[in-house]
């Protein structure tokens, strides 16, 4: 899926883990999003430019908008991530131009379970992402 065709789901879609994606390109093997740029005193930005290409060859960014299916899951459990809605699927009509429906007022909780913790909730055209200790 690329960023041009990508259309976000209606509300009562996202109980689907095939729907979601990663909106930011993920993780590196060396922990981080981006590659960290190398400093010192002799490396001059030639040699800053080779070793961060090499970088780039050996550790590729992974791709923005990968499903979510495609994660690694925990070991012994069938996915990565666990989803959850609550509340009403009804799609009511909405006072707009458009004749679109509000979709419903409902809400969606994603979890990760690489990440023990990290939730996103989803209700109506809202997003927000929460993080709490799970000890």
């Amino acid at each position: 899926m690329d960023e041009e065709t990508y259309k976000a789901p209606m509300h009562k879609d996202l109980v689907d883990l095939k729907i979601w994606v990663h909106e930011w390109s993920g993780l590196l093997k060396e922990g981080r999003r981006v590659h960290l740029k190398p400093e010192g005193e002799d490396l001059d930005d030639e040699k800053v430019d080779e070793i961060m290409r090499l970088k780039r060859i050996n550790d590729p960014y992974p791709k923005r908008l990968a499903a979510i299916l495609g994660d690694k899951p925990v070991e012994g459990l069938p996915f990565a991530w666990n989803i959850k809605h609550y509340g009403d699927l009804t799609l009511y009509p909405t006072e707009s131009k458009t004749g679109l429906p509000l979709d419903c007022h409902g809400c969606s909780i994603i979890s990760s379970l690489i990440w023990p913790g990290w939730h996103m909730a989803i209700y109506v055209f809202l997003s927000f992402c929460i993080y709490t200790n799970p000890l």
